[in-house]
């Protein structure tokens, strides 16, 4: 792909929007990053995902600046050169809402009879980045799905139009693993037919659909859809009447290869797909989330490797207070019990200085490791410890009580 003549207009000082996830132009960013040590001083701002978006653009050899969803590149964090929002996932969206764009660069399907390109398998935070943009680059890409039930744009509405032939950035989820296959077990004992569930990647929301092919009329309302549901729709669990949603759909090419024929699935901006009014609808919201760590006072730190941010709360926050709030809802925070190898607990006294609480106490019904299922909800500060405890590894269950003890004398 050539987008030199793109290139060449862009100007000091400008700023740019880049869509992640499953919308990633790769592409056109595999293009930027070739020249960018040839553009002048920009800012790209982008939802990149961990793991799934890896192209950093602001380099030590270039004069861009980022700003971004998640984390990424602690060194250039700390010299300003990357600027990372602390938001959830709504909060951002309503951040996005306020900027200005010089170009939002969108990927897009082929037009229909009616001149229509949809936006296909994610939609994300574009409906908030398109109120404040000058000028639309639209990347025609005969890989992206038309799906029924995305927004669409008239290719009228563009300003300049390029044709790409590129794959649509897939996600893998790998081989399931012992632990996640029982964290799901566990999990699975929480919901019934009819819940309305918010999942996000990883093995065990995998085999956690996996696992609920038996039941029946359940309902997604989620930030992310993956291989999973398709898995639900074949099977005949999920409910036809439902209108489920999601932000962004990603998974394998299988996976939007089915998304025009899903008619149930809806796609839409994280400003509606995270509306708390639009969460607080919900009877029997399920929100099931991941954290690296979880301390006695049932707290969760999605963020924070030691001190190094490696993560961002992303719409965690937005599901779990929802969840909370909703009539016979569930905010459950799912993680093995371990981590390296065993050698250090995930369920720990408290967290060190540096990092942060991604969730606090109040957010937390549920916790659930390979060993169990601590219940939370309604619990004192002495009991949610122990119900703790009781799923942290064996191995440190006792320095676990001899610490939120000595914790309790120092108070």
């Amino acid at each position: 792909m050539s987008m030199a003549n793109f290139f060449s207009q862009l100007k000091v000082g400008q700023r740019l929007y880049i869509p992640g996830a499953s919308a990633e132009p790769r592409a056109f960013v595999e293009a930027l990053a070739r020249v960018s040590a040839e553009l002048p001083p920009l800012n790209i701002t982008n939802s990149f995902v961990p793991g799934v978006n890896p192209l950093a653009l602001a380099t030590e050899d270039n004069a861009l600046t980022e700003t971004v969803v998640f984390p990424r590149g602690n060194k250039l964090m700390h010299e300003g050169r990357v600027d990372f929002l602390p938001l959830s996932y709504f909060g951002a969206a309503n951040y996005l809402q306020q900027q200005s764009f010089d170009w939002a660069v969108l990927q897009l399907s082929p037009p229909d009879q009616q001149g229509q390109c949809s936006l296909g398998a994610s939609v994300e935070f574009l409906p908030s980045v398109l109120k404040g943009s000058q000028r639309l680059l639209g990347l025609i890409n005969p890989n992206v799905p038309q799906v029924p039930g995305a927004p669409s744009l008239s290719i009228k509405e563009l300003h300049q139009v390029e044709e790409i032939d590129s794959p649509l950035v897939t996600y893998n989820v790998g081989s399931i693993d012992r632990v996640s296959d029982q964290i799901a077990g566990h999990l699975s004992e929480l919901i019934e037919s009819g819940a309305v569930l918010q999942l996000g990647l990883g093995n065990v929301p995998t085999k956690l659909c996996a696992a609920l092919g038996e039941f029946k009329q359940l309902r997604f309302h989620s930030g992310m859809l993956s291989d999973g549901f398709w898995h639900l729709a074949e099977c005949g669990a999920l409910d036809e009447g439902f209108a489920h949603t999601t932000c962004c759909a990603l998974g394998s090419d299988a996976f939007y290869q089915q998304l025009p024929h899903l008619q149930q699935l809806t796609i839409r901006g994280v400003n509606q797909t995270h509306d708390p009014s639009n969460l607080s609808q919900h009877t029997n919201l399920i929100a099931i989330n991941s954290a690296l760590e979880v301390d006695l006072w049932g707290q969760a730190n999605l963020e924070m490797l030691g001190t190094r941010q490696i993560s961002s709360v992303g719409g965690a926050a937005d599901f779990a207070r929802a969840a909370r709030n909703a009539p016979q809802g569930k905010s459950v925070i799912a993680l093995p019990s371990t981590a390296a190898k065993g050698k250090l607990s995930r369920i720990v006294p408290h967290f060190q200085p540096g990092q942060v609480t991604s969730l606090g106490r109040g957010d937390i019904d549920y916790v659930v490791t390979e060993h169990g299922v601590a219940e939370l909800k309604g619990k004192s500060s002495l009991q949610r410890a122990q119900a703790l405890i009781q799923i942290a590894d064996p191995a440190f269950r006792e320095q676990l009580s001899e610490a939120w003890h000595q914790q309790l004398s120092k108070s």
